[in-house]
């Protein structure tokens, strides 16, 4: 895949089928435009993918790396997500590019068909273009026949009832609510991150972790307890997730992302690792004493095995306390 971030070296060599979008999460509604930009492209054309005002959080750690996460996906992923696909082109456009200013005609005519050679958009029913978004998709459609290309306007994306949509996601992750997330992002979520070097008292109890540092940027779900599974050396390891400040064991401040893979043991530190949520267990306690929270850590791992969510109220009073 080709990947141009901005205009200025940007060279088409072959017509393309175009899609235009912020495409800030590829969920469900993305992946439609996609899919409908790859079949236009059976008839000998490039596909073409235009980010908009992309998000991208960069690598570099701040003082506070858990402050701004709002990435569904980071820049990286998103590529190689494209890249997957099967997506040919990738142009990348920052939000305070002078492509803002270009008036819809001239993004048209002298963007989108001369420079692109597009003899095929395909956009969202909502979408706009140009300065001050006076382009519409009734402007592309009367154009087509004019300029040559087709113009195929696909519908949202409705779910239970509700077009998806990345604010959706977003909030469904920040509520635990996991399966709705998955569902419209048609994917289990994902975090990648470096393995490092913890507290180990796990390890001391029988449950290894691997404690991950995540993207900077990347948003993270509700603190909690998550049935979760990677891919290692080609095999598929679930294991327990738990995402939080571990207020039994530290003096929780910091988030902490460890997963303990079940029935899986040998040395992760220093590789990359992504791990991808399945479901919700529970949220995060702050257990009495170190006994109970070892107690629960038995009963989440059971939980995964049996393919269940624990029952919160089974936690006996008296034994957490929520944080």
């Amino acid at each position: 895949m080709k990947v141009f971030d901005g205009l200025e070296n940007l060279q088409i060599e072959q017509p393309c089928a175009v899609t235009v979008g912020k495409f800030d999460g590829f969920h469900l509604g993305h992946q439609a435009l996609l899919n409908a930009a790859k079949k236009a492209a059976e008839q000998g054309l490039h596909t073409c993918v235009i980010m908009i005002n992309f998000s991208t959080p960069g690598f570099s750690v701040k003082s506070d790396r858990n402050a701004g996460r709002n990435s569904i996906l980071t820049y990286e992923e998103a590529c190689e997500f494209l890249e997957t696909l099967g997506i040919d082109i990738l142009i990348r456009i920052q939000s305070d590019s002078a492509f803002f200013s270009m008036k819809p005609e001239e993004f048209l005519t002298d963007f989108l068909i001369k420079r692109l050679q597009m003899k095929a958009i395909i956009c969202g029913q909502d979408f706009r273009f140009g300065k001050d978004r006076e382009g519409d998709t009734e402007m592309l459609s009367r154009a087509a026949t004019e300029y040559g290309f087709t113009c195929e306007i696909v519908p949202k994306m409705v779910l239970s009832g509700e077009p998806v949509s990345s604010s959706r996601i977003r909030s469904a992750l920040k509520d635990g609510e996991i399966g709705k997330a998955n569902e419209a992002l048609g994917r289990p979520y994902s975090i990648s991150g470096e393995v490092i070097h913890g507290i180990s008292y796990a390890g001391g109890w029988g449950f290894p972790t691997a404690n991950l540092i995540p993207d900077a940027g990347k948003i993270l779900p509700k603190k909690g307890v998550y049935q979760a599974y990677s891919w290692i050396s080609g095999e598929k390891v679930k294991g327990i997730l738990n995402l939080g400040t571990k207020p039994t064991v530290t003096d929780g401040k910091e988030i902490i992302l460890e997963i303990h893979f079940i029935g899986w043991s040998g040395n992760l530190y220093g590789e990359k690792l992504t791990v991808y949520f399945e479901r919700f267990l529970r949220p995060e306690k702050r257990f009495r004493s170190i006994e109970a929270l070892k107690k629960q850590i038995a009963r989440d791992i059971s939980a995964v095995r049996a393919g269940r969510a624990e029952d919160v109220s089974s936690v006996r009073a008296g034994q957490a306390e929520d944080q």
